[in-house]
């Protein structure tokens, strides 16, 4: 029963197509037999390929029949009249190629019943390249170019209306500007299951979503039904999120159509955006709420973005093309391209623009004014330090389980690799929520080239270091290499305790970034820190992201 409904829905699907179509398509009786053996013919040629099924049904139906007598030539090798394509439903023929170095016509294959050829001549608009000559009596089945065309116009029109309408009806996809909107909907696979195939399994990785164009999804767990998805839902869209495992299992029931999309290329619709150092900090569902409010903008080869010396209240990110940062003197400071940012600290400041900037080719950026970035998700500089009090938070509960001298699984990001070495920390491990949020709001960030010192030993000490990337090497009078220091390891706790010289030098060994916790004297931001729960006299930067390494061992402090 749900077969037969299946193939009428394709046929009314099908009838829909030829009549919305911009000629006239014709319908020619076939036998059941010449369907399918049409349409398992023309099953994987990628002639059809990027066609739906009710788009291929209505080609079967247009193909007209065309009898044929041993020896009548069907193809001509050189022939530029290539507008036909055959399914061969009786008979049989060869194919015959003629080469100069053979100086004669050669058979090189043969067809049977339930073959198609002719395809490539209509792909790519090419003369024929070899002859087919009937070998016996027999009947064709013929496709005409100018209704492949108008059939597949048709197909592809219909679809692109169809996916946008989708993706309008995605609450996750609701934050996304309407130019972003139409990227994920082109962005959309099609993709049909038969009766009792599985759409995907419980407990298999989750890697993209999926929404229902036609048919019914039933969703199992642990075997028992837990519900239905049915035409114009979606499922599986946490996939764009995290990839957990699937909870169940997702089996079509009769005949589905799906169009859906992958978290990777839904991250390259997010892509520049996800890259902005400045915006590490922001979850998945932060990042989708910024691209809201991200205006796309395009500049002309030469067009100054602003100048130095401005108000600054917008950021940007390059999406294609190329940026010129220059100081006052016009000397080329930097150049930015798809995925880096510039002007960013309009988030964090009402600071005149530093530098100018200009298009250096024709270019597109997405923009964000610190008003909408406000409005949508709150200041960054709070966004920051609350994301750095939940990590550290769960890194703690973590510490109290780890090894001695072990950092804390703490998550690939960058705060995580932060929060798990200050959860090893044994001067840091007992503070309350109160004094971890206080504290949170006193790290800052400093950039050290390789090779140079991050402390000497002998030098006044006020100031408390986490590795985020890269690597130090502690290094004694000597020069004498004492310790190795990587991501997450950390030195220099004794500054906030005491007011005494360092006791070793620490050197960058290759560009990383350290979290700062920095006083102007000696113990008192971490002391106020302690009492009053209230950092002063800290120096907040803004932080940037970078891929951490796996985590080094802590070592005794310098």
């Amino acid at each position: 029963m749900k077969i037969h409904q299946m193939k009428k829905r394709i046929a009314v699907a099908a009838e829909a197509i030829s009549n919305a179509a911009d000629i006239e398509v014709p319908v020619v009786p076939k036998t059941d037999y010449a369907e399918r053996l049409i349409g398992k013919a023309i099953e994987g040629n990628l002639l059809f390929e990027q066609l739906t099924l009710p788009a291929k049904q209505a080609i079967i139906r247009s193909m007209t029949p065309q009898a044929v007598r041993a020896g009548d030539v069907i193809i001509k090798q050189g022939d530029t009249d290539a507008s036909k394509f055959y399914v061969l439903e009786r008979g049989a023929a060869d194919v015959l190629l003629f080469k100069e170095e053979w100086g004669e016509e050669r058979a090189v294959h043969s067809y049977q019943p339930g073959s198609g050829f002719g395809e490539l001549a209509l792909l790519y608009s090419a003369p024929r390249a070899a002859t087919v000559k009937a070998t016996a009596d027999g009947k064709l089945w013929v496709m005409e170019r100018t209704v492949y065309a108008a059939i597949k116009r048709t197909d592809q029109q219909q679809v692109a209306a169809e996916k946008a309408r989708l993706v309008e009806q995605v609450p996750l996809l609701a934050v996304l500007a309407p130019e972003h909107k139409q990227v994920v909907a082109d962005a959309l696979e099609l993709v049909e299951f038969g009766a009792g195939e599985a759409v995907f399994g419980q407990g298999e990785a989750a890697d993209r979503f999926y929404l229902l164009r036609e048919g019914t999804v039933v969703m199992t767990r642990d075997g028992r039904e837990v519900g239905r998805v049915r035409e114009q839902a979606y499922f599986g869209e946490k996939a764009l999120i995290d990839d957990a495992p699937r909870d169940a299992t997702a089996t079509a029931d009769g005949y589905v159509v799906c169009y859906t999309l992958g978290r990777k290329a839904f991250h390259e619709l997010l892509g520049p955006i996800e890259d902005v150092p400045i915006l590490s900090n922001l979850s998945e569902q932060q990042l989708f709420q910024l691209a809201r409010c991200m205006a796309n903008r395009s500049f002309g080869a030469g067009e100054v973005v602003f100048r130095q010396g401005e108000a600054g209240d917008t950021f940007y990110v390059v999406e294609e093309g190329s940026f010129s940062i220059t100081d006052g003197a016009g000397r080329e400071l930097a150049t930015c391209g798809r995925g880096n940012c510039f002007g960013e600290l309009a988030l964090l400041n009402n600071e005149a623009r530093a530098a100018t900037v200009q298009a250096a080719t024709a270019a597109k950026a997405l923009a964000c004014t610190r008003a909408d970035f406000d409005t949508h998700l709150g200041s960054l500089a709070e966004i920051r330090n609350m994301w750095r009090f939940e990590a550290l938070r769960k890194a703690s509960r973590a510490a109290a389980a780890a090894p001695r001298g072990v950092a804390a699984a703490g998550g690939s990001l960058r705060a995580c690799h932060v929060a798990a070495a200050m959860a090893t920390v044994p001067l840091l491990t007992a503070l309350r929520p109160q004094q971890r949020l206080a504290l949170c709001t006193a790290f800052g960030s400093r950039v050290v080239p390789a090779g140079q010192a991050v402390i000497r030993k002998g030098e006044e000490g006020d100031t408390f270091y986490i590795i985020e990337e890269g690597g130090c090497t502690v290094v004694g009078e000597e020069g004498q290499e004492l310790a190795k220091l990587g991501p997450t390891a950390y030195f220099g706790e004794r500054a906030l305790l005491r007011n005494e010289p360092r006791a070793a030098t620490v050197l960058a060994a290759s560009g990383e970034r350290g979290e700062a916790a920095a006083a102007a004297a000696a113990a008192a931001p971490l002391s106020r820190a302690l009492s009053r729960s209230q950092p002063q006299c800290l120096a907040c930067s803004s932080s940037r992201s970078l891929a951490g390494g796996p985590p080094a061992r802590p070592v005794a402090s310098p």
